[in-house]
């Protein structure tokens, strides 16, 4: 007549209560935001410039030393080869909790993330190279350079983008785009 469901017992309570909370931390991982059941694809960091366009949206894993710690945010970092000849940006997802350990600088790690570009057009890279320009300007006026490796980079990031205006010009581009991955999660070695 009744079922044993309505009239289970301490035993079958019990019971219930396990399966219940089982199946609501399978649900819980399944539909989590951050959740993906996407292999990620390994790649050598040093085809990453050339390559990252085949792996737009996809998620990829490589390795590399962790150069560069973001101190202000602590939500974006950088990876480089040994020689630091080839370096991937990384930033942590808008909506993503959490800071980025300042003292894994220096250290290897396997980082997972999805490829993003940031399609950089001629407008965007034409004011980039007036702010370089003005900064390099006002650092070299200050009677001493506390930081000349900083002006070194600010040169360097000039030549990169004046390359990129070449490219635009040359090529009949709309736009260049800049690679970098948005980080799922990362692993010190």
């Amino acid at each position: 007549m009744y079922s044993g469901f309505l009239f289970m017992g301490k035993r079958g309570e019990e019971n219930m209560m396990k399966k219940s909370i089982l199946v609501f931390a399978t649900l819980l991982l399944v539909f989590h935001p951050g959740f993906t059941n996407e292999t990620p694809v390994k790649i050598d960091i040093t085809a990453f410039k050339s390559d990252a366009g085949k792996y737009l949206g996809k998620l990829i894993s490589v390795e590399g030393k962790i150069s560069h710690v973001c101190k202000h945010g602590g939500r974006r970092l950088r990876i480089t080869d040994d020689e630091g000849d080839n370096e991937i940006k990384i930033q942590m997802a808008q909506d993503a909790e959490g800071r980025i350990d300042v003292n894994h600088e220096g250290k290897h790690a396997v980082v997972v993330g999805k490829v993003v570009a940031f399609k950089m057009d001629m407008k965007y890279l034409e004011k980039l190279k007036a702010h370089l320009r003005k900064t390099i300007a006002a650092l070299e006026e200050e009677e001493h350079h506390e930081d000349d490796g900083h002006i070194h980079d600010h040169h360097a990031n000039l030549k990169m983008v004046e390359g990129y205006i070449d490219q635009i010009r040359k090529g009949n581009l709309e736009y260049v785009p800049d690679y970098s991955l948005e980080l799922d999660y990362y692993k010190v070695k």
